[in-house]
């Protein structure tokens, strides 16, 4: 996933493409969301898992064995429609988190996977380095179905019954999750804006190696792990807002850096994005009722969707103007979210409903 932009520049796409195979790929993950989520809350979340897996699996083979850019977009796109996965995990996450909070459920597997992901950079960017970024793909392919077989042993959850809802507002009708989705979406989008750029920013304006790129991610990894894991014990407002501080400090970094070790501590922090949207996942799940977590995880990484769409469009027109420009861009972007987050959040909503 880190050399995906770059490998797209080999096959010859310039970074405006780049953006638009990147909302291409948007588009893909926000159309399967509420589907996955409602079919998630009639016949559960596992049997959605599962075939979002086996796609997965599907759609990295073409990748690895494409051989034009245009078949490797295809796989690329065809990957981003398993993306409906998501929403049932979080809710089967949520449904088997026994004492545990939300935030802490949510944070805890979200942190494993980015621990099982700090490995995976680091030979990827030597691969890439020794033998072609080709081949970091076929290696994907076998790690993905070992995950695929694991996958198949998890256990049945019952689907929880849905009669309360008979004397409970559908959740169309629920105010504070649709106030939610309109903030999630800007919120996304400016966080999101620079990201899919970034490997060909170091590689091109700071003229780093693919390998280490590779070590880079790996740092952003373990970043994402410790941070999430650190902070799912917080409320998840607060987690949710100092998520997108850590963001902010990431982007300077990058935009003012003019060496490794900051571009490895913009890597480190910008593991305030993971956390940013574990956070909003585990504070919707405490506006919805029981019965439509399913649907509601649906619109929300519907929304999330929405926002990668579009932000790679301008991220590509900004950065083939002006790539620094990009950054600085980016910056007065999240500040203003982040003041209207915590206006919205601490001063205009407060918010403090438990878990239906």
């Amino acid at each position: 996933m880190y050399f995906q932009p770059i490998y797209l520049q080999q096959w010859g796409a310039d970074p405006q493409t780049i953006g638009l195979v990147y909302s291409a790929l948007g588009i893909s993950m926000m159309i399967t969301q509420i589907p996955a989520g409602i079919l998630t809350d009639r016949i559960g979340a596992r049997p959605i898992m599962h075939l979002s897996w086996i796609l997965g699996l599907a759609a990295c083979m073409v990748m690895a064995f494409a051989g034009t850019m245009d078949v490797f977009i295809v796989g690329m796109i065809f990957y981003g429609f398993t993306a409906f996965g998501v929403t049932p995990l979080n809710s089967y996450i949520t449904q088997v988190r026994g004492k545990f909070s939300a935030e802490r459920a949510l944070t805890f597997v979200s942190a494993f996977f980015n621990l099982g992901a700090v490995i995976g950079p680091v030979v990827g960017g030597i691969v890439a380095q020794q033998t072609g970024i080709e081949r970091i793909y076929l290696i994907a392919s076998g790690i993905f179905l070992v995950s695929t077989v694991f996958l198949f042993f998890i256990r049945k959850q019952s689907v929880v019954p849905d009669t309360d809802l008979k004397t409970k507002p559908k959740l169309h009708h629920n105010p504070r999750f649709m106030a939610l989705l309109p903030l999630v979406f800007i919120t996304v989008f400016s966080l999101y804006l620079p990201q899919p750029l970034i490997p060909n920013y170091l590689q091109n304006q700071k003229h780093l190696e693919l390998s280490a790129i590779g070590q880079l991610g790996a740092i952003g990894n373990l970043g994402n792990t410790i941070i999430i894991l650190c902070m799912g014990r917080f409320n998840s407002v607060f987690g949710y807002l100092f998520g997108q501080t850590l963001v902010i400090l990431s982007m300077t970094m990058l935009w003012k850096g003019n060496h490794p070790f900051w571009y490895g501590a913009a890597y480190f922090l910008l593991g305030g994005y993971r956390l940013t949207r574990v956070m909003l996942v585990a504070y919707a799940r405490k506006l919805v009722h029981a019965a439509e977590v399913g649907q509601a995880f649906g619109y929300l990484e519907t929304v999330n969707s929405a926002a990668i769409i579009l932000a790679p469009i301008l991220a590509g027109i900004i950065y083939e103007n002006n790539p620094t420009f990009l950054f600085f861009c980016t910056l007065v972007l999240i500040s203003c979210i982040l003041v209207f987050n915590a206006y919205m959040m601490l001063v205009r909503w407060r918010i403090t409903s438990k878990t239906i």
